[in-house]
């Protein structure tokens, strides 16, 4: 028997209909997910990003000392290395402070 032999009437192999309709569904639908998912990441950075803005808004020009609520609210990490020290900000924001 061929390969045309094999199909049915509605141009289905081996008992399943058309099968690259079916894959190209499910990369459709992976590719949706993953779009739907970096748009949600995108705007939680953006909220993020909104709402560090007001509060530095409301701060004075300078901040003059420690202040506990600014970190803990802002920033991720600081890395320090030999002349500098990076500070990453929640939002993926990274700035370097050299000596």
């Amino acid at each position: 028997m061929n390969t045309d032999e094999t199909q049915n009437h509605n141009g289905s192999r081996g008992g399943q209909p058309y099968p690259e309709l079916t894959d190209e569904l499910r990369r459709l639908r992976a590719q949706r997910k993953s779009i739907l998912v970096d748009t949600a990441e995108r705007k939680g950075i953006a909220l993020r990003i909104k709402d560090m803005t007001e509060y530095l808004n409301q701060l004075s020009e300078e901040i003059e000392e420690y202040d506990e609520s600014l970190v803990r609210n802002y920033i991720e990490r600081i890395d320090v290395v030999d002349n500098s020290f990076d500070v990453k900000f929640k939002t993926g924001i990274v700035i370097e402070i050299k000596k």
